[in-house]
């Protein structure tokens, strides 16, 4: 589902004639989250069939035929009975409640993909969260924002070049979103505090189990002028696979993504691709050529990304309009609408901003690389080395690919770093 379908789905639903009650209908939205392998791609296929969330419920308890789910192979007929089975076990208001009162423990508040709050820009994101818990000043999430990341293993040079950048930015009203983790996104976020400014930590774990521990307070001052926030309950999924979401917050919730220092295998460059798998722009601060730790972040210059040098590079970066998917105040006949709103326009295609066709094509792996990927372990397991020197691209893009497909449940990745396909 592309992420106009995604627009088009939710306002449908908005408008659907037997959506009388929203906020019982976000029960339902929420309950569906704790179903077993589904998530959100796959709940939106459900809602395409049958309307609301409510009727999901109604279908799995009644059992209507869903035939053109079987016909256009989007579910197979294991999985659907499955998440029937899986739903009719389901307790709507119990698991909504839980949810909630997760929420009410924490202080923080709840934000459905149905309410207005939720950022446009997270539609973005191929399978975007249903839900998310917030700390801090929820209005953080419509300001104008750069992403700030790079390794954990910061050295001296990489911590003043991320510290500068990051304030600077701060001091021109622009947040900074990062992933709150030791190294690059501390620097990031430490500074914008200590200026006064505004910053969102994206967490990779539950607020029952802040990581890292060593960030707390950091975290709290974080909350004071700007946003914590996380997708995740407790004990909800496999860890690796939520730093991997949390990535895709990270880069979605930002109009561009700086890469201040990274090696070779960082999980930064990571994100940085899935930045520009969504239209973001993407630059990096050059380090020293011996030096490993910028090895990563040196390449993406190879690809097309644009070195920041000096403070007039910054000022670039930001001074282009913001995307009107975003930020416009008024929809295409002229109408106001309010800031940050789900329906504005139709997102520009990916490549559409000036400069950044080239740099998108030569860092993303073409799709058909992911039936490549598909076929290759039809054959049978294999090790990333084995796949690696089957496949087309670099290290970390195949790295990207990988984790993606694991995500959508499409392969399964077994210890030893050995890949198969995921049974029907």
């Amino acid at each position: 589902m592309t992420v106009l379908d995604y627009r088009e789905k939710i306002k449908y639903l908005l408008d659907h004639p037997e959506f009388t009650d929203l906020s019982q209908e976000k029960d339902f939205l929420l309950a569906l989250t704790a179903v077993n392998q589904m998530g959100s791609k796959y709940i939106f296929t459900l809602l395409d069939q049958v309307g609301t969330p409510g009727r999901v419920f109604q279908w799995a308890s009644h059992n209507f035929d869903l035939p053109s789910l079987g016909r256009n192979q989007l579910v197979s007929p294991k999985r659907l009975d499955s998440w029937r089975k899986s739903i009719q076990q389901t307790d709507p208001l119990g698991e909504a409640e839980a949810i909630k009162n997760f929420a009410a423990r924490h202080k923080a508040r709840l934000i459905t993909i149905l309410d207005q709050e939720y950022p446009a820009r997270l539609l973005d994101i191929p399978a975007p969260p249903l839900y998310f818990f917030l700390r801090g000043d929820c209005s953080v999430l419509m300001s104008r924002s750069v992403a700030i990341i790079g390794t954990r293993k910061i050295d001296n040079y990489g911590e003043k070049i991320t510290s500068g950048l990051a304030g600077f930015l701060a001091g021109k009203g622009i947040c900074v979103v990062s992933g709150g983790a030791l190294g690059a996104d501390t620097a990031a976020h430490k500074a914008v505090c200590q200026v006064g400014g505004s910053t969102i930590v994206v967490l990779g774990s539950s607020f029952d189990d802040i990581y890292p521990v060593q960030n707390w307070d950091l975290f709290q001052q974080v909350e004071r002028s700007g946003a914590v926030i996380s997708q995740f309950m407790p004990t909800q999924g496999n860890p690796k696979h939520q730093f991997v979401q949390r990535n895709w917050l990270v880069a979605a919730l930002a109009e561009s993504v700086v890469v201040t220092q990274a090696p070779r295998k960082s999980g930064a460059l990571i994100t940085a691709g899935y930045a520009l798998k969504m239209g973001r722009k993407c630059y990096t601060l050059p380090g020293p050529i011996d030096n490993p730790s910028c090895g990563g972040s040196n390449n993406l210059l190879k690809s097309g990304a644009k070195p920041i040098l000096d403070t007039g590079d910054a000022l670039e970066m930001i001074s282009s309009p913001l995307e009107p998917t975003i930020t416009g105040d008024k929809n295409l006949n002229g109408q106001k609408v309010r800031q940050g709103s789900l329906f504005l326009l139709k997102p520009k295609p990916l490549g559409s901003n000036p400069g950044q066709k080239d740099i998108q094509n030569s860092v993303r792996l073409p799709d058909k690389n992911a039936q490549k990927l598909l076929d290759s372990l039809k054959g049978g397991e294999l090790t990333f080395d084995q796949i690696l020197l089957k496949m087309e691209g670099d290290l970390a893009q195949l790295y990207t690919l990988l984790m993606e497909m694991e995500i959508e449940g499409r392969i399964v990745k077994k210890p030893g770093n050995i890949y198969r396909l995921r049974e029907p």
